[in-house]
């Protein structure tokens, strides 16, 4: 990953809050619960590890055409 310096480095916003309605809780689908509630902090993380790597893209991106620009 490359550095970056604090003044250029991009503000990053709270990931969105997901909301997912789940029945209440009964001992048969105990075993259910557990496993959407991992899935559901799953795609928390992987949405904040999207939301990164996308802003590092975008650095890179505009690192890689400004040597282009100063090439011509």
């Amino acid at each position: 990953m490359a550095s970056t310096t604090p003044e250029t480095q991009p503000e990053v916003t709270a990931a969105p809050q997901y909301c997912i309605a789940v029945p209440p809780a009964l001992l048969q689908n105990a075993e259910l619960r557990a496993i959407v509630e991992l899935a559901a902090a799953q795609i928390v993380r992987d949405h904040a590890q999207m939301v990164l790597m996308d802003l590092e893209n975008g650095n890179l991106r505009e690192r890689a055409f400004a040597k282009e620009r100063s090439a011509k």
